[in-house]
């Protein structure tokens, strides 16, 4: 890629990003307290990979899981690893339109204690392009 195509791709991702919401929300129902919400929300129509995000399922460490200590929390799920994303691995948003998980996060990764634990999904600029979500803070009962 020549440099002036690297610079067109890297406004393009930015672009992107702007247009692409990621948030982190409880979900109440989930027992232990530990049920999260992962939504991507697309303010114009978009095309999206969903590798390396919890649409997908857990493939790898996904989240960053601090807790009150700033000590990660360790990742227990499985680590996949992956060939270039085929197109089976795209969904298509059009404008205002949102997708969502639920899942539980004490399934992938190991909670010490009652927290409080700031979790956040970071996005990959390698693979879906997404920008990190918000800082969730979660006391686990």
């Amino acid at each position: 890629m020549t440099d002036k195509e690297q610079k067109e791709q890297a406004v393009e991702d930015r672009e992107v990003e702007a247009e692409i919401e990621v948030t982190l929300t409880r979900d109440p129902v989930t027992e232990g307290g530990t049920g999260l919400v992962f939504e991507v929300t697309s303010r114009s129509e978009s095309r999206l990979c969903i590798y390396h995000t919890p649409l997908e399922g857990f493939r790898g460490n996904i989240l960053e899981v601090r807790d009150a200590n700033g000590k990660r929390a360790r990742y227990i799920g499985i680590s996949v690893k992956r060939s270039p994303p085929s197109e089976r691995h795209y969904i298509a948003l059009t404008e205002d339109e949102s997708r969502s998980i639920t899942f539980d996060l004490a399934q992938a990764y190991r909670l010490s204690g009652e927290g409080p634990y700031r979790v956040q999904f970071k996005g990959n600029p390698h693979t879906n392009n997404l920008p990190d979500s918000n800082v969730l803070e979660l006391v686990v009962p």
